[in-house]
């Protein structure tokens, strides 16, 4: 099996035997850890699962995640994750995962592994093919968990809403079970802390939206900046695809960003080379996920510019910036709700990721929910109970004390907090399977 792919001479993370090897995961599915250099050999099979996971996931799409190994890099801790079926030319990827070891995270050692993504990703969902879900995260457990000999744990980010979630309307598969229920078959799992962002699902007209989706003190108040903005010049919005187009529109919101907050702070794209080049890199891909661009302009100058990625027939968000000048008008909510409209007119589409935190204000504009969060889960070996619940307990601490510590830093700074909002609560765990 994998005949398509080199056999890696050198093993990289910290062991070296788990590497070289195929380990057989299930009769059709195999475990194998890539390098990087692989991964790019395999960037077609690549592409075909980023189009067809059962979880979206454009972080980890070529486009995004081969533009910050080239530019930024890659940490060299980090190691690649895959499943594979088939065989030679028609080897075919139905499972990718980045993940770093941290056996002593809790203090006390246990294989720990968890999933790895930059600031810029939002998500570290595993990439996994929907049509063969279950067998795919079994065998990714089986390969982590070096076949269910090793008591393994797996901290992640996931979906952890239960069937009342917008998302059930999209996936009928989840049958009235929680989407953590279905991710795995474990010995336990739990929720480490829930959170909601701003979606958007098709299905009101944009009339509709308007008058149920948004409140009356929005509404007054977008009409007039759209109107005070018109009496200033022309007023155009649209959205660029591919092209010398969208490359301009790149670099107007580089340079949009850079001019805004952000670059006062040196958070910008523009503030680092190596962000400059990331970003230049990911809007000249041509791969997956699809990067497009909303421009709302006066006179042909971009007064607020939305990055956006497409992957399959969902939209995430990526970043936003708007022109400062203007800030009394609100171009970037005027921007964001021209693009709702757009959005829910394109039969293409059937959710758009806001992929902002909790609190942001596009959840003024972008009505519906989706409730995400960190999971924990034994994976391998039986992890005894007192011993997931102190890991559980431990990592919760960890995070309300690095939540605090920012927090603190944001008042000394005079930076403005942003509360974050707490999900409703789902099924929080699941007990033993005996």
């Amino acid at each position: 099996m994998l005949a398509a792919l080199p056999q890696s001479k050198a093993a990289t993370g910290p062991s070296a035997g788990d590497n070289v090897h195929l380990m057989a995961a299930t009769p059709q599915s195999e475990f194998r850890w890539l390098t990087i250099d692989e991964l790019q050999q395999a960037e077609d099979q690549w592409c075909d699962l980023a189009d067809n996971a059962a979880r979206p996931n454009p972080y980890y799409g070529p486009a995004i995640l081969l533009a910050y190994h080239r530019s930024i890099g890659i940490p060299g801790g980090v190691r690649i994750a895959s499943v594979w079926s088939g065989e030679g030319t028609r080897a075919r990827l139905d499972a990718l995962a980045f993940y770093v070891r941290r056996d002593l995270r809790w203090g006390w050692p246990v294989k720990t592994w968890v999933t790895w993504g930059s600031s810029y990703f939002v998500s570290t969902e595993p990439l996994v093919r929907e049509t063969c879900e279950l067998q795919a995260r079994k065998a990714l457990f089986y390969g982590l968990s070096n076949a269910r000999k090793d008591r393994t744990l797996l901290l992640g980010k996931a979906f952890t809403a239960s069937s009342a979630d917008p998302m059930r309307l999209l996936d009928e598969r989840l049958d009235g079970q929680s989407i953590l229920d279905r991710q795995s078959t474990l010995d336990r799992q739990a929720v480490v802390d829930n959170h909601e962002r701003a979606v958007l699902l098709r299905g009101p007209s944009p009339e509709q939206y308007e008058k149920s989706g948004l409140s009356r003190k929005f509404r007054q108040n977008v009409r007039r900046s759209i109107r005070k903005l018109e009496e200033l010049g022309n007023l155009e919005f649209k959205t660029v695809t591919a092209g010398p187009e969208l490359l301009a529109a790149g670099r107007d919101f580089i340079d949009l960003e850079d001019r805004s907050w952000k670059g006062k702070q040196g958070s910008s794209l523009k503030s680092r080379p190596k962000d400059l080049k990331f970003a230049e890199l990911a809007f000249a891909s041509r791969s997956v996920p699809h990067i497009s661009c909303d421009v709302l302009s006066l006179d042909g100058q971009a007064i607020a510019i939305n990055v956006n990625m497409t992957v399959g027939n969902r939209l995430y968000g990526f970043k936003s910036a708007y022109d400062e000048t203007y800030r009394k008008l609100s171009p970037g909510s005027v921007a964001h709700y021209m693009a709702a409209q757009s959005l829910l007119r394109n039969d293409n589409l059937i959710m758009a990721d806001s992929s902002t935190v909790p609190g942001h204000p596009i959840e003024s504009i972008w009505p519906d929910r989706l409730a995400c969060g960190r999971v924990l889960q034994s994976i391998g070996a039986p992890v005894p109970q007192c011993q997931f619940d102190h890991a559980l307990a431990a990592e919760r601490l960890r995070l309300s004390v690095r939540a605090h510590t920012r927090d603190l830093y944001n008042t000394l700074i005079g930076r403005k907090v942003t509360v974050v909002k707490q999900a409703k609560p789902c099924d929080q765990s699941t007990p033993d399977k005996k």
